[in-house]
């Protein structure tokens, strides 16, 4: 279920949620993610979606599983609570050290330091079911991709007991196409950043390789 800001912006609709879940054909599992903009400024339609598949997976006699994925701003312990115990996963969009995640994902007001908030939020997971089904997901664009420094920032974290999966991964319009610009945009990945990305590859896979003859668990 997606929260599309159309034109002007607006909310999805628990009628529209209940309208694309209903074309989910009997005898299939209901496995339903929250993707945004930002998913948890609608808290309440997901808690209404999350009643209204439950209430339906057992009338069909079918799975169900939710999934969400957000900058966790604004996550409290109630919401954690809450995910946990409707068994959601979760990816935490979290870039890596401060001066990376800011740099693409600033505040919108500048009231707040984005990468403060959300590494709080993270570390509220500690200790929750919500820990072991969270990945840390750092998104590199034409910028670059200084894929160590995002792995080696995000493993720590998960060392801390704050989640349990990592993804490193470029730019993308969707989940299945790298983002398209035009070149000469400042985040397109074009081939002439191919050589310096094959490199970066090659020191994240001796890093990885350095990390397992040490005895560590790398992610």
């Amino acid at each position: 279920v997606r929260n599309y800001y159309e034109n002007q912006g607006g909310m999805m609709t628990m009628e529209t949620a209940r309208r694309a879940i209903d074309m989910i054909p009997p005898g299939r599992p209901l496995s339903v993610g929250f993707f945004g903009g930002e998913p948890l400024l609608n808290w309440k339609l997901m808690q209404g979606v999350t009643a209204y598949v439950t209430d339906l997976a057992e009338k069909r006699k079918v799975t169900k599983s939710f999934h969400v994925t957000t900058n966790a701003i604004l996550l409290d312990d109630e919401r954690i609570r809450f995910l946990d115990d409707n068994g959601y996963s979760m990816i935490v969009s979290l870039d890596g050290p401060e001066d990376i995640h800011n740099r693409l994902r600033p505040a919108k007001d500048g009231k707040i330091n984005s990468h403060q908030a959300t590494l709080a939020a993270v570390r509220m997971l500690r200790g929750t079911g919500m820990a072991r089904r969270t990945t840390l997901r750092s998104t590199y664009t034409g910028l670059g991709a200084d894929l160590v420094r995002r792995l080696e920032y995000l493993n720590a974290l998960i060392e801390e007991g704050c989640a349990s999966h990592v993804s490193v991964e470029p730019c993308s319009l969707n989940e299945t196409a790298c983002l398209k610009l035009p070149d000469g945009h400042p985040l397109a990945i074009t081939p002439a950043h191919f050589e310096s990305l094959a490199r970066e590859y090659h020191e994240a896979a001796e890093w990885y390789v350095a990390q397992v003859r040490a005895g560590k668990v790398p992610r």
